[in-house]
């Protein structure tokens, strides 16, 4: 409290005091002769007790003196004047509210505080804020003491009132990530991804792979599908069974970037590609210098891809080539002896690989270039009139059907030291893997473009291909119009020869 309650006692003190000053007569008395004659002194304060009692409240024993000085008293004591001016002036707002006093009613009342009965401990008084009076207020605030909660599933209201400290929401010691499901946060605790609602799944184990494990209805199930991995398939004629199990993605069916319509026969479908070889392979129009090269067009039947020793013509059918060169390995053939200078070439849509004219073009009779002993040799024997004897003469010749020397006895080159026996035309070219061509190879190659893509292809070049009514001639074809016909074997002609690995 700010204000000074004065008590009964202190108003008496005052009376007492007033009633002295009125009894004085006069205002400025020094010290003189006090001496009482009689008993009263016994009984009376001082003016020096009751000057210490107005100024700083020091109390005094009533009759505690001796009023007869053994000496003349000294100026020393207290004036009614000093006394007078100790006496403090009264206010009104510092006088309770409801007493009065030295003739003032005072005014003061509680202030300062700011509690209200509801911030009080009910049963507890005090004095707080809009106080209109000095009487007590009484708290109201339930004393709620300890209050214990347990966390639920809806939030709980935390009683209105004094809590001593001792309560406290539970804990639980399985609040873990590890038990709660994945997905769920509880009490800011996120569920573990372990931790899992099984009730959904509905796997067996034949269908989980095996050696896993998986977990459905909260019982645990060990998988047994094989685990195939990888399963590589080669399509071919017949289905192929893909193994049952589980694959690892890394398996593949091959394909083949031959698959395409000009690869497969005309009729012929492979794999959802319909063949169109042969549908296209239509001769082309003429250019210059054919003469009255506008008249022959595609339409009316073309004309061969020589095109009278111009450009093949550009609407002809021809297939893919590839020149062989160091950088492919010569087309795989790794024949850099008879492929130098990159004058191999390979055609796409069959696979064969064709040399150069062999002797740069120089011509030769079959039997050389089929790598055939000559007819009147002894590994060529009884040829023409044929005696028989085993003996070559000037009868040993091929000049009519049916005549003996007019087979091909292939050479071996098995004496070094023997140069009979050497190899010759085109088993001979470098690493010894080539073979003269057949004729329809040979046709093939032209139908397939061997003017626009074979260096040297403007001459008629021998096959391996016996004539079957004449077998004293043999197959040629000009690789620059497509003719066939025959000569006979002792003719020369060029040669050129196609890659044939094993042979």
């Amino acid at each position: 409290m700010k204000k000074i309650f004065l008590s009964k006692k202190n108003l008496r003190r005052d009376v007492v005091i007033v009633s002295l000053v009125a009894l004085v007569s006069f205002s400025a008395v020094r010290a003189g002769n006090l001496d009482s004659p009689g008993s009263p002194a016994s009984t009376m304060y001082t003016l020096g007790d009751i000057y210490e009692r107005l100024t700083t409240n020091q109390a005094a024993t009533e009759a505690d003196h001796d009023f007869a000085p053994s000496a003349d008293p000294a100026g020393s004591l207290r004036t009614l004047k000093e006394i007078y001016e100790a006496i403090p002036t009264v206010e009104a707002d510092k006088v309770k509210s409801g007493t009065s006093y030295l003739g003032i009613a005072g005014n003061l009342l509680p202030s300062g505080g700011t509690a209200g009965v509801a911030n009080v401990l009910a049963g507890q008084t005090f004095f707080g804020s809009i106080q209109s009076d000095w009487n007590l207020q009484t708290g109201t605030m339930p004393n709620i003491g300890q209050e214990i909660f347990t966390p639920g599933t809806a939030d709980q209201a935390i009683s209105l009132g004094y809590h001593d400290g001792t309560g406290y929401v539970s804990g639980d010691a399985d609040l873990l990530s590890a038990n709660i499901r994945s997905g769920v946060n509880l009490f800011g605790i996120d569920g573990n991804t372990n931790v899992v609602n099984t009730s959904s799944g509905d796997a067996t184990a034949g269908e989980i792979l095996s050696g896993k494990i998986a977990w459905v209805d909260g019982a645990e199930i060990t998988g047994t599908i094989p685990n195939i991995g990888t399963q590589n398939i080669t399509p071919s004629t017949s289905n192929q069974t893909i193994s049952e199990g589980y694959h690892d993605g890394t398996g593949t069916v091959s394909g083949d970037s031959d698959l395409v319509a000009g690869n497969i026969k005309t009729g012929a479908d492979i794999f959802g590609v319909a063949g169109t070889l042969l549908a296209d392979q239509f001769n082309g129009s003429a250019t210059s210098p054919t003469d009255d090269f506008a008249l022959y067009t595609l339409e009316k039947g073309g004309i061969d891809d020589y095109n009278s020793g111009g450009s093949m013509p550009g609407d002809a059918y021809s297939a893919n080539w590839t020149q062989c060169t160091s950088s492919n390995s010569y087309c795989g053939t790794n024949d850099s002896t008879a492929c130098a200078g990159d004058v191999c070439w390979m055609d796409n849509d069959t696979g064969m690989i064709w040399s150069d004219w062999l002797d740069s073009g120089t011509d030769r009779n079959w039997w050389w270039a089929n790598n055939c002993y000559q007819p009147g040799t002894p590994e060529n024997p009884d040829g023409g009139e044929g005696d028989g004897n085993g003996t070559p003469d000037a009868n040993d010749i091929c000049d009519a059907d049916g005549d003996d020397a007019c087979q091909c006895v292939k050479k071996e080159d098995l004496d070094p030291e023997d140069s009979d026996d050497d190899k010759t035309g085109c088993e001979s070219l470098g690493d010894g893997n080539w073979i003269l061509p057949h004729q329809k190879q040979l046709m093939q190659a032209y139908i397939n473009g061997s003017w626009g893509n074979l260096p040297h292809a403007g001459y008629g070049f021998w096959s391996a291909t016996t004539n079957s009514y004449a077998t004293q001639n043999a197959w040629r074809v000009n690789l620059h119009v497509g003719l066939t016909n025959t000569s006979t074997k002792a003719t020369v002609r060029a040669s050129r020869c196609v890659y044939s690995s094993g042979n």
